[in-house]
């Protein structure tokens, strides 16, 4: 056999990739009903995993928008500010 099996694979992980995974892990138990009706549960759990994780980025990106609507907001006020004060200067030169 070219690989032997040495029990718990994640051990081998960098610690923290190993918690990171095993978070992800804990999360799929929520379709835990899910998943042991399947006729292949470990694949069935890994796409719940990528459920997860689907969910978690779609979680970020709505973050992520909200953020940057509120810089495009603060970025327009600065720059009406900036404007508005240009305007006061090229009307200030002219007296």
């Amino acid at each position: 056999m070219l690989f032997r099996d040495i029990g718990d694979w994640k051990k081998n992980l960098p610690p923290d990739e190993e918690r990171r995974l095993n978070d992800t892990i804990r999360k799929t138990l929520d379709y835990r009903q899910a998943y042991r009706h399947s006729s292949e549960p470990r694949i069935a759990q890994l796409w719940c995993a990528v459920l997860v994780l689907q969910r978690e980025l779609t979680e970020i990106q709505s973050h992520m928008k909200r953020m940057d609507d509120i810089y495009q907001a603060i970025a327009g006020a600065v720059n009406r500010q900036q404007q508005g004060k240009q305007e006061l200067f090229r009307s200030l030169e002219h007296y």
